[in-house]
């Protein structure tokens, strides 16, 4: 299994625009082969986002990035974002609920 932390700093008054495409398109990447959790937040000013995705495989994480859907939330980083997201992928071997 595979976690993506993407890390974004937003233009000012860009984080409703970021949420409308992602809004869009969640229902679709939820639906892909292997997608076990996709989930976008905002720091309470709404000035950063983070996404975090779990994947089954690395195959699945790259066929989700080839979607359709998926560059069309590409299409919108220009616009919303204030620089290049800084994105961790993480190895893991098992998720244990409320391990925390």
């Amino acid at each position: 299994m595979f976690v993506l932390h993407v890390e974004m700093k937003l233009k000012e008054g860009k984080a409703d625009e970021l949420y409308k495409i992602y809004s869009e398109i969640s229902p679709l990447v939820k639906e892909e082969k292997g997608c076990t959790a996709y989930k976008l937040t905002f720091t309470g000013d709404k000035t950063q986002a983070a996404m975090f995705e779990i994947w089954e495989s690395e195959e699945d994480l790259a066929l989700h990035g080839e979607q359709p859907h998926v560059k069309k939330l590409f299409s919108v980083f220009p616009d919303v974002l204030a620089g290049k997201p800084e994105a961790t992928k993480y190895e893991i071997s098992e998720i244990k609920r409320n391990a925390i």
